[in-house]
C-alpha cells in the first residue's frame, strides 16, 4: 500500500507515495535516529538494534536538546502510523486507484474497523504511548473521531499469546514460538479447564539467519540451513520445557513473520521465511517431520502468520484489527474464537 494523498490533510514529503514499511518499521525508526544521531548523543557504531534500544531512554533524557529531538522522532513515527490508518480506513478514491489489487471488499472491511491494538518491539518502552498519542491525533485531524488506537498490555508477546490459543483441547501445557525478522521469541503455555492461564517466557534467541534476498537469488543450501536451524530450535524448545504430568502438547504453534497459506509462506511477499520455498512447498509439514524425528515422536507444527496469531488474542472483539510493529508490520483481524482456547491471563478473562 502506498499513501498517494489524504484529501484535507497536508502530507509531509517523507510520507507521500511511500509504503507503510518505509515510514513505520524498525528500519524507518533507525533511519530517523541515524539522521539525528549527533543531537541524540548516541554512538554511531552501535548496531541498528542496539541503536533502537539506546534511543528509548532519550525520550526521558535530562538533556533538553536530546529529549526534544527524541520526541520529534516519536511524533514522526506516530503520525506516520496515523497516515497509514487513515489511508486504509477512509479509502479515498486516490488511494484506491493506487492499490488496484484491493477489491471493494478489502476497503469495506477496513472502513468498518474502529479500534486497532498495537504490539511489537517497536512500541515497547517509552516510545509506545507517544506513538499512540500522535497516531490518534492524526485520525482526529482526518475526520475519524472515536477511532481507537491502543497499546496491548501483552506488547511483543501478542503472537505468543494468540498462538497458544491454537493448542488443541485436552493438553495442560505446550510450547509456542514466534519467528520474527530479528529475534525468535519462545514461551511455555499452561492450561487449566481448557483455558490459557500462564505464559512463561523462555530466553529469546537471535535469529541466526539473515537471508533476505529474492527467492531466485537464494541458494538451496541457504534455504536448507534455514529450515534445519528452525527445526532444531523448535525441538530444543520442546525438550527444554518445564516437566508436567503429560509433557507439552504434540501440536506446536509457530508464529511466522510471513503470510501463510496451506501450511506454507506465500510467494507473493518478501522476507526471510518465504525462501524455504526453495526446498519445500509445505513448510508446516516439513518442520513437523524434522522436529518429530529429532524428538522421536509424532509432532504437528501449526504455522500462523504473526499478525493473525496476535489477533487471536482478541478473538471475539468486533470491528478491531491488530498491528504488530517490529522489523516490519504484521496485521491481523480477530475472528470469533470459536475454535480457540479460552484465556485467563493478567489483563482478565477472554
Amino acid at each position: 500500500m502506498r499513501i498517494a494523498e489524504l484529501p484535507g490533510l497536508e502530507l509531509p514529503d517523507a510520507v507521500k507515495d511511500r509504503t507503510a514499511y518505509e515510514i513505520v518499521s524498525a528500519l524507518a525508526l533507525t533511519q530517523m535516529i541515524r539522521r539525528d544521531i549527533g543531537s541524540l548523543q548516541l554512538d554511531a557504531n552501535l548496531s541498528d538494534h542496539g541503536l533502537r534500544l539506546a534511543f528509548d531512554p532519550c525520550l526521558q533524557s535530562a538533556v533538553p536538546s536530546v529529549r526534544n529531538t527524541a520526541h520529534a522522532i516519536a511524533r514522526a513515527i506516530g503520525r506516520n502510523l496515523g497516515y497509514v490508518l487513515l489511508t486504509v480506513t477512509r479509502g479515498d478514491e486516490v488511494n484506491r486507484r493506487a492499490r488496484p489489487d484491493w477489491t471493494a471488499v478489502h476497503w469495506a472491511h477496513w472502513a468498518g474497523i474502529r479500534r486497532v491494538w498495537l504490539g511489537g518491539g517497536l512500541v515497547s518502552g517509552n516510545l509506545g504511548p507517544l506513538v499512540v498519542q500522535h497516531a490518534c491525533r492524526v485520525m482526529q485531524e482526518g475526520g475519524m473521531e472515536g477511532f481507537g488506537v491502543q497499546l496491548s498490555p501483552f506488547g511483543a508477546d501478542l503472537p505468543l499469546v494468540g498462538a497458544a490459543r491454537h493448542v488443541p483441547p485436552g493438553h495442560d501445557s505446550a510450547v509456542v514460538l514466534d519467528f520474527g525478522g530479528t529475534w525468535v521469541k519462545r514461551a511455555w503455555a499452561a492450561f487449566e479447564d481448557d483455558r490459557l492461564v500462564e505464559l512463561r517466557r523462555l530466553p529469546d534467541q537471535a535469529a541466526p539467519w539473515r537471508v533476505v534476498r529474492t527467492l531466485e537469488e537464494t541458494t538451496p543450501e541457504e534455504a536448507e540451513k534455514l529450515l534445519r536451524d528452525m527445526a532444531a530450535l523448535i525441538a530444543a524448545t520442546w525438550q527444554g520445557a518445564p516437566s508436567t504430568r503429560r509433557g507439552p502438547a504434540e501440536t506446536i504453534p509457530v508464529s511466522l513473520a510471513a503470510y501463510v497459506r496451506d501450511g506454507n509462506p506465500m510467494l507473493t511477499q518478501a522476507g526471510t521465511y518465504m525462501q524455504t520455498n526453495r526446498v519445500t512447498d509445505n513448510l508446516e509439514r516439513e518442520l513437523g517431520r524434522r522436529v518429530g524425528a529429532a524428538l522421536d515422536r509424532p509432532v504437528r507444527i501449526r504455522l500462523l502468520h504473526d499478525g493473525t496469531a496476535a489477533a487471536a488474542t482478541y478473538a471475539g472483539e468486533r470491528q478491531a484489527a491488530v498491528i504488530m510493529l517490529g522489523t516490519a508490520l504484521g496485521v491481523g483481524f480477530p475472528g470469533d474464537g470459536a475454535d480457540l482456547r479460552g484465556m485467563m491471563l493478567a489483563d482478565g478473562p477472554r
